[in-house]
């Protein structure tokens, strides 16, 4: 891929790899704030479910006031309270052997479920790992997807984009900029990392971290190396740009071949999702023994978000310096024909496999891997990650249409988190958005602000002061004062105790 000379410079150090769907790797200037160090080992992966999932169909009330309204606003839509009522899902092959998957009663007393395809979730909520944080959202509700994708990765529900959170984050920690701290699993960086000092990656197959592309990549890539360590060594006072290029194009040209290696040598991720001739293909298995591998979970079989998750464990367990994962999927802008051929249910169905099939793999220890590998962790790494979900915004509480078939939800407002961890405080969490008290739209009202949620994560998984979250300039969140018309305004940080300090 040739650049001139001024689309070299205006990339800064954005490295394009591959011959055609490359990696994104980015540098950006932090803002020289200082924010407390991080636990040298914390591990946070993002799950993203892309177009607004329906919130009240994942996390349901079972009973009471609660139950009367979901059922008056659902009538077709509406998920079973007793066993009976779980036939469709049985029938339709889901495991339903728990059950209603009931999570416990929120702070007014009402019980909740999860959705009935969600059972390999459940089962982490037996175990006590699970936590539900229901109602998150943010002050002056935006329904654009775009817009609402941005105030979630900025923490600025007024602004008009700015700098990612985590990105802000790990430019205050410490991270060098030939650090490859974060990767993202798709074709495109995700404005949640940026700015940042230190280097990104994103692929979405293991073969696009390949830099230059073409024949002869050796020599080609020694003489980019060359190229970017001069670059690196230029006075920062005069050319913080070119140093900045140089610095990313170092950490690429090295961190690229521990990830992976053309031809005949392997790099060291790589080495844990080869086939038994030695061939790397993204959909591959991991070469050890793991609730991820399509021979052995059928939860997993043709599971976009599992084959992504494959990557991450196989980063984490190669000790290449990465921390900070994201993964993505879609699908979930159910306007209409939102359980048509339960295609809603097969949704959470896959998020729930693919997030409980890499809960498994980091709670395994004493792997044994084949012969030769060496530096790998093969013993539990569940105490060092947490999986956080998000979704741009929630839907409407009531259905849009009458049948059964047709009914669809549409843009809306609060929606439940997901956090799991071996530390967290599993069950629900707060109190549920109240079903009586309907917002203009229909909307479900706003139990926790976005901020005292992800905030809680900086603070007590992160180590962050909370002094330095925020709100407020020069912090990590902004603050919005001025309430919306709901009433809703945020001028203070408040952590949620499903992590205890």
């Amino acid at each position: 891929m040739a650049l001139t000379r001024r689309q070299f410079l205006k990339r800064s150090a954005t490295i394009a790899a591959g011959a055609s769907v490359a990696p994104a790797m980015r540098w950006l200037p932090g803002t020289g704030v200082s924010y407390a160090a991080g636990p040298s080992d914390a591990i946070v992966v993002f799950v993203q479910l892309y177009g607004g999932n329906d919130g009240l169909n994942t996390v349901y009330p079972l009973g009471g006031t609660q139950r009367d309204y979901y059922e008056d606003y659902r009538p077709t839509l509406g998920l079973p309270n007793t066993v009976p009522g779980l036939s469709s899902w049985t029938s339709a092959g889901f495991d339903t052997t728990n059950g209603i998957l009931s999570v416990g009663v929120d702070g007014s007393g009402s019980e909740y479920a999860l959705h009935p395809a969600m059972k390999a979730m459940h089962d982490i909520h037996l175990d006590g790992e699970l936590a539900v944080v229901p109602g998150v959202h943010y002050p002056y509700a935006n329904y654009s997807h775009f817009v609402s994708e941005v105030i979630y990765y900025t923490g600025d529900p007024v602004g008009v984009g700015g700098f990612g959170w985590m990105g802000k984050y790990m430019d205050l920690t410490g991270f060098a900029s030939t650090d490859v701290p974060a990767v993202m699993l798709g074709n495109d960086y995700n404005p949640l990392f940026t700015p940042s000092s230190a280097s990104l990656f994103a692929f979405d197959n293991l073969r696009n971290l390949r830099f230059p592309a073409g024949t002869r990549t050796a020599q080609r890539s020694a003489a980019f190396g060359d190229m970017y360590a001069e670059s690196a060594l230029s006075d920062s006072g005069l050319f913080p740009e070119l140093v900045g290029i140089g610095n990313a194009g170092v950490a690429a040209i090295s961190k690229f071949e521990e990830y992976y290696r053309p031809g005949s040598a392997t790099g060291k991720v790589e080495a844990l999702m080869v086939d038994g001739d030695g061939n790397y293909q993204p959909y591959n298995s991991l070469v050890y023994s793991s609730p991820l591998n399509q021979e052995t979970n059928p939860g997993v079989v043709n599971n976009g978000l599992a084959e992504d998750l494959r990557h991450v464990a196989a980063i984490i367990r190669s000790n290449v310096g990465a921390r900070f994962f994201h993964v993505a999927t879609g699908g979930f802008d159910t306007h209409s024909n939102q359980e048509d051929g339960l295609y809603h249910s097969y949704l959470l169905n896959r998020v729930s496999e693919a997030i409980g099939a890499f809960w498994g793999d980091m709670k395994q220890s004493g792997i044994t891997l084949p012969g030769g590998y060496t530096g790998y962790e093969t013993d539990e790494m569940a105490s060092r990650v947490i999986i956080v979900t998000l979704s741009e915004f929630g839907r409407t509480n009531r259905q849009n249409a009458a049948g059964a078939n047709a009914a669809g939800t549409d843009h809306g407002r609060s929606s439940p988190q997901f956090v799991i961890g071996t530390t967290v405080q599993g069950g629900v969490h707060g109190t549920y958005p109240s079903l009586e008290d309907l917002e203009d739209n229909n909307d479900l009202p706003m139990s926790f602000d976005f901020r005292d949620f992800y905030g809680t994560i900086l603070e007590r998984w992160l180590n962050v002061s909370a002094s330095d979250i925020g709100p407020g300039i020069g912090k990590l969140f902004a603050s919005t004062p001025v309430p919306d018309e709901y009433g809703d305004t945020y001028t203070a940080y408040t952590p949620i105790p499903f992590l205890l300090p």
